[in-house]
C-alpha cells in the first residue's frame, strides 16, 4: 500500500488515538486525573467487583478489568491486531476511526485495517508512550493510575503518569475505550 497523505492523515489520527489511550506528554503531570482507588475512598470506587462485567465471576474489581482493558488496547494497537484493538474501543471511538478512514485515496477502508497499518509503519511490535518507545512485551509493567467517574459509567486512565487520560465507558458490561 502506497502511503499517499491521505493515508498518513488516517495514520496521524489514528496514532492520536492510541496516544490518548496511553498518555503522549511527558511532563509528569498531577493533573485531575490521579488515583481514586484508595483505601476507604468515600466515592466506592474499590468495591463492587460485580460492577466489572465478566471480571465479576474472578474477583476482580473495576479497576483491574479497566487497567486490563488499556493494556490490551495498547498490545493489540502495537502489534497490529486490529481486530482485537477496534474490539476494545467503544461504539464512538470506533465510529471516530472509521469516519477518519480514506479508502477513496487508497487508504485502509476498515478499523482493523487502520491499526494494522500503523502497526507496520512502526514496526510492529512497540508503542510510544510518554515520548518512550515501549517494546509491546513490557506493557504489563507500565503504571496505570484508574480514577472511576461516580456514576461508575466512565473511567479514565493515566499510564506512567503521562497525561493526557484515556477515556473508558462501560459499554454491555464491558470497559471501552472512547475517543472523545
Amino acid at each position: 500500500m502506497r502511503l499517499t497523505p491521505a493515508i498518513l492523515l488516517v495514520l496521524v489520527l489514528v496514532a492520536g488515538l492510541i496516544a490518548t489511550a496511553c498518555g503522549d506528554d511527558d511532563d509528569g503531570g498531577d493533573g485531575d486525573a490521579a488515583p481514586a482507588a484508595a483505601e476507604g475512598d468515600p466515592a466506592g470506587t474499590t468495591e463492587d467487583a460485580g460492577s466489572a462485567g465478566s471480571d465479576a465471576a474472578s474477583g476482580d474489581g473495576p479497576e483491574a478489568a479497566i487497567e486490563r482493558t488499556v493494556r490490551d488496547f495498547l498490545e493489540a494497537a502495537a502489534t497490529g491486531d486490529g481486530k482485537r484493538a477496534c474490539k476494545l474501543l467503544s461504539e464512538e471511538g470506533r465510529a471516530s476511526v472509521e469516519e477518519a478512514l480514506t479508502p477513496d485515496s487508497g487508504g485502509p477502508e476498515t478499523c482493523e485495517e487502520a491499526f494494522e497499518l500503523i502497526a507496520e509503519v512502526a514496526g510492529g511490535d512497540s508503542i510510544q508512550i510518554g515520548g518512550e518507545e515501549v517494546p509491546a512485551s513490557e506493557l504489563d509493567s507500565l503504571e496505570l493510575s484508574v480514577k472511576i467517574a461516580p456514576d461508575r459509567r466512565s473511567a479514565e486512565v493515566l499510564a506512567d503518569g503521562n497525561p493526557p487520560p484515556a477515556t473508558l465507558v462501560r459499554e454491555s458490561g464491558e470497559w471501552k475505550l472512547n475517543w472523545d
